[in-house]
């Protein structure tokens, strides 16, 4: 500008578009961040989940607590009129 090779009106939309990049830029690196955080928690987690799984591999008896440690929900699903058939699906909690 001081050289006089840009105009002022152009010095102040390349002065709102920086602005605005390095904002958008700004927020991009706030949610990266928090999501390395989250996959950080999520490699924490899938480390006790594997010490779950090996605690839980060799059972002798399936009892109300592993249950509870292993199963988030079971969703049980309409009879099949055809083929008398209830679907079953088991969530697990790892």
């Amino acid at each position: 500008k001081v050289k006089k090779i840009i105009t002022a009106e152009d010095f102040v939309i390349l002065s709102e578009t920086l602005r605005a990049d390095r904002d958008k830029l700004s927020k991009a690196i706030v949610s990266a961040e928090g999501r390395v955080a989250e996959i950080n928690s999520n490699i924490e987690l899938g480390d006790n989940r594997k010490e779950l799984i090996e605690k839980y591999t060799n059972i002798n008896r399936l009892n109300r607590v592993i249950v509870t440690k292993l199963i988030d929900y079971i969703a049980i699903g309409k009879r099949d009129p055809e083929t008398n058939q209830v679907p079953i699906e088991i969530h697990w909690d790892f």
